[in-house]
């Protein structure tokens, strides 16, 4: 057989003759190359977004202002307080919980995300990035957590990652 690029026998069962196999195999290696120091580039830039967003969610989650509320003891499933019942002041306003979904799961920061043990498959599609993980130590403030995850959500859309925000009071 001859080389698909020139006149000459082809080596092995390539379809190149010698120096030609050489060529196509450098440029192989190089893209290979190549590849390896995009995906490097992008996982740096993903471990960037995770913390900036861990740092704006903590920001946002010290900043916000919880509104107080007060529970107190009640006759029965009513809303009337029980006489002489107890009552409680709570600063930080109703528990919760809060999350940002990124979708699709198969988005390259997703899948950054999932290897790098980041939040969990969302139940209903996507994936899922907690409260807890970008601010540790966090409390059960809901009003907290639900701007701190607003916060981030932003940020990866500014970053061109389609994600938003969830929460819910427990």
């Amino acid at each position: 057989m001859l080389c698909a690029n020139c006149d000459l026998p082809t080596v092995g069962s390539s379809k190149y003759c010698q120096t030609h196999r050489a060529e196509a195999r450098a440029a192989w290696k190089a893209r290979i190359e190549d590849s390896n120091a995009e995906r490097t580039a992008r996982e740096v830039r993903h471990q960037e977004i995770i913390t900036e967003m861990s740092h704006i969610a903590m920001l946002a989650y010290e900043n916000a202002e919880p509104t107080p509320m007060v529970v107190y003891e009640t006759e029965g499933l009513t809303d009337i307080p029980k006489e002489d019942g107890k009552s409680w002041y709570v600063s930080e306003g109703p528990c919760g919980f809060a999350w940002i979904v990124i979708k699709p799961a198969t988005c390259s920061f997703a899948r950054w995300c999932a290897k790098n043990n980041i939040g969990h498959a969302a139940y209903e599609g996507g994936w899922t990035i907690p409260s807890y993980v970008l601010v540790p130590g966090e409390g059960q403030s809901y009003e907290r957590k639900r701007a701190a995850m607003w916060a981030a959500a932003r940020v990866l859309t500014t970053h061109g990652i389609k994600a938003r925000a969830v929460a819910r009071m427990d």
